[in-house]
């Protein structure tokens, strides 16, 4: 595997793809990383959670920035029955898509860590059953729970894994990747299609080894 020489959320944003990240880290790195990016010109904010975690956000603009700390402070500590006003001025400020802020919203009205059925379960699996149920075609592109953790093109839980717009999401940065470093993005690409399979407590494991209730995701060949 050829890793990608600058972490996808980044890329989106030093690109021009995505407008803002919202990025959760140790306190001492988050700092780090908002220095980072003050230093090539976007604006940045940290807020401390006080449990040696920080919130560091960047934006394009201060103004964005000031939306991303405003929208967030309605939710902190961040339950997951927080506002549903905040959480979709916060995803929208993200640059999410507005069909997949609105199947999180709904996902959090009953708990992100809870099945339709009320049975508990990771929010991984909750997000990727859902999602899988909503689609017609499993879409490597939005691949964003890879058996290893990788990061994918997304930086959002996908409504569906054929959304539109998380798709064009998906094809513009990796074109953003492409221009730097083909064989990497070309390399990154086949691996979001590797078949596999997400259980109800968080593991991520070869289709091979699922159990009876795991979520399998069989992509259509990697785009």
């Amino acid at each position: 595997m050829v890793d990608l020489p600058t972490p996808p959320e980044w890329m989106a944003l030093v690109s021009g793809v995505k407008p803002a990240l919202r990025l959760l880290r140790a306190d001492v790195r988050a700092r780090a990383e908002a220095a980072a990016a003050a230093r090539r010109g976007f604006a940045s904010a940290v807020v401390d959670l006080g449990d040696g975690r920080a919130i560091a956000y960047v934006g394009r603009t201060r103004a964005l920035v000031d939306e991303l700390v405003a929208a967030e402070a309605e939710v902190l500590p961040g339950t997951e029955r927080g506002a549903p006003a905040a959480h979709r001025r916060l995803g929208l400020a993200l640059g999410f898509p507005a069909c997949c802020v609105e199947a999180f919203v709904e996902r959090l009205a009953r708990g992100v860590e809870r099945l339709p059925t009320g049975q508990a379960a990771h929010e991984d699996y909750v997000a990727a059953s859902a999602a899988l149920r909503a689609s017609r075609r499993v879409d490597a592109r939005a691949n964003v729970f890879t058996r290893d953790w990788r990061p994918g093109w997304l930086s959002h839980y996908p409504c569906r894994f054929d959304c539109a717009s998380s798709l064009a999401y998906a094809d513009s940065l990796r074109a953003a990747f492409a221009d730097h470093a083909p064989a990497a993005a070309a390399a990154h690409a086949w691996w979001l299609g590797e078949p596999v399979a997400l259980h109800r407590d968080g593991r991520r494991t070869a289709v091979d080894e699922a159990t009876v209730d795991a979520c399998c995701l069989r992509f259509d060949d990697p785009a």
